[in-house]
């Protein structure tokens, strides 16, 4: 039963059946807590959560990267014509300003690795981080709804290990 539910939280389909008798045998509450959310929907797939990111990503950058006001004649000239041809580097580089750990989420969305992805996002500007906060929410709920899976099937499974409590004996 607790492999079933790990496989289908796995497979990101509903497990209503499966999260329903895990509760009823009185498993990991916390764990299972884990699970409520999704169990009608199923998890949000890596490309679902991947996609909704994309699309904040040019709001992203907006409220990261400054805008060129206060800049001189010619990083005014330059901003302007790096917007009108839509030209920014796109790599993974070291660095903490707001530019740069733009570049690394967009050089890294490809790769799907949702720890990461938060990890970039903390860093921009706070207007930033409170646009990205609900995929950062729903993306950390799936991480912790697919490890509560594991740990429930794991706990059965060593519980099938454990020797069984005997009674006293019948005299």
């Amino acid at each position: 039963m607790a492999t079933a539910l790990r496989s289908a939280v796995e497979r990101n389909s509903p497990f209503t059946a499966e999260f329903g008798a895990a509760r009823s045998l009185g498993l990991d509450e916390r764990a299972l807590a884990a699970l409520a959310p999704f169990a009608a929907t199923g998890l949000p797939t890596r490309t679902e959560l991947f996609h909704s990111l994309s699309t904040l990503v040019p709001e992203l950058r907006r409220l990261s990267v400054p805008s060129a006001q206060g800049l001189g004649y010619l990083e005014r000239l330059q901003a302007s014509a790096v917007k009108m041809l839509n030209i920014r580097p796109v790599r993974d580089e070291p660095g903490d300003d707001p530019a740069t750990v733009m570049s690394r989420i967009e050089f890294k969305m490809p790769q799907q690795d949702i720890e990461a992805m938060v990890a970039e996002l903390d860093k921009l500007p706070t207007p930033a981080r409170e646009l990205a906060q609900g995929w950062r929410t729903k993306a950390l709920a799936r991480q912790e709804a697919l490890e509560s899976a594991r740990l429930i099937a794991a706990a059965a499974l060593a519980k099938l290990g454990e020797p069984a409590l005997r009674g006293p004996s019948p005299p």
